[in-house]
């Protein structure tokens, strides 16, 4: 009632066939044949009765696989690439993801433009099949440019340095499919559509373009709240995630009440270094004034902080992205105390610390990216 699925389709119809004819494709059967699909109307021409009628055969399986044709990659390497093996039954769609496996394969060598062809050797008395795949690496190709278009605020260095696929080496299908994932994990990149252009003038040169589609990199954030303890909070934020097209990113934040005044920013580089390494920079300024809040009116303490974080690329895993953080955090903390009515707490806390005393943090942390974009 809701979906109309029900509702009858001449076109619905042949896409039911076709996911039929796939099902007994995967499994086995080989001669499957659809010898008719037909619909007729009932009577009273409110209904539709839907008559499909199929020969199934007898499942084949997989006898030999064999490599022919011109290719520059061993045979024993190109069959492991495939899905299916000796004795296993017949799938189309596992001969679909070897052939993919096997593009794959080449394509990583440099040879993009590789042709792959299944030759299947039926034998209709033994129910078994022979794969024969015809392979044409064709010529090794290598890039000539690598070039980014509709980045209107953002760099061409910031998208450039996402690149693992070098100009003037080899092509690789893993290195450029990779480097587009990478492009689509940028904070400030809401697409990217990668085209593969042959060189006229040579045969075995080709140009690479990313046309990415820039996202809103810059948020703010506004706040207002009350408590008891606070009275009226307002808060302020801002986040910059492509400063001024250099990919890195600026945050502020502001939040006042009577109870607390807090002023802090961040700032992070990406790419600190040119193997990769991020660091991220940040301060921040604090008053604290029991008074505003009512709870105590012996003391306000004013706090400052300063800290680095370097993000380090570790491990070497497929579309994963494995840091490891390190850094410290330095904190210089003031006590203003105020005569009368000191509590045992604060003068046991003074008696022990002093009214100006400092801190350093070490931080540790292990971070791990899996996302295909961000």
């Amino acid at each position: 009632f809701v979906s109309q699925t029900d509702r009858y389709s001449e076109e619905k119809l042949e896409m039911s066939v076709e996911k039929i004819r796939s099902y007994y494709m995967d499994r086995g059967y080989i001669r499957f044949d659809v010898k008719s699909s037909q619909a007729q109307m009932t009577p009273d021409h409110k209904a539709v009765f839907i008559t499909i009628v199929v020969n199934e055969g007898q499942p084949y399986t997989v006898d030999k696989i064999l490599i022919e044709g011109h290719h520059v990659v061993a045979s024993s390497e190109i069959i492991d690439k495939v899905a299916l093996k000796h004795g296993d039954t017949f799938s189309r769609q596992k001969v679909l993801d070897s052939e993919k496996a096997i593009t794959r394969l080449l394509g990583d060598r440099g040879y993009m433009f590789a042709n792959i062809s299944l030759k299947p050797q039926v034998d209709d008395k033994t129910h078994t099949v022979n794969l024969v795949f015809d392979v044409n690496a064709g010529k090794r190709t290598y890039v000539r440019h690598i070039t980014f278009s509709d980045n209107n605020r953002t760099n061409d260095e910031v998208l450039r340095r996402e690149m693992l696929q070098w100009e003037s080496a080899p092509a690789s299908t893993t290195k450029l499919e990779d480097s587009k994932q990478r492009l689509g994990l940028l904070p400030f990149i809401r697409e990217v559509e990668m085209a593969i252009n042959p060189v006229k003038e040579s045969a075995d040169k080709i140009d690479v373009n990313y046309k990415v589609k820039e996202d809103n990199s810059a948020t703010a954030t506004f706040k207002i709240g009350y408590s008891q303890v606070d009275r009226v909070i307002l808060g302020l934020g801002f986040n910059q995630k492509n400063f001024f097209g250099t990919g890195n990113t600026l945050g502020v934040n502001l939040q006042r009440s009577k109870y607390e005044q807090f002023y802090g920013m961040d700032y992070t580089d990406p790419y600190y270094t040119v193997d990769g390494i991020s660091r991220t920079l940040s301060v921040a300024a604090s008053r604290v004034d029991p008074r505003g809040a009512g709870v105590n009116n012996s003391y306000t303490t004013y706090e400052y902080d300063a800290g680095v974080l370097y993000g380090i690329p570790v491990g070497n895993e497929d579309t994963v992205i494995n840091r490891v953080q390190a850094g410290f955090g330095y904190q210089d903390t003031l006590v203003h105390l105020i005569p009368g009515g000191i509590s045992n707490q604060i003068s046991t806390f003074v008696a022990s610390h002093g009214t100006h005393y400092q801190q350093l943090d070490m931080k540790v942390g292990f971070t791990r990216d899996s996302r295909d974009k961000a």
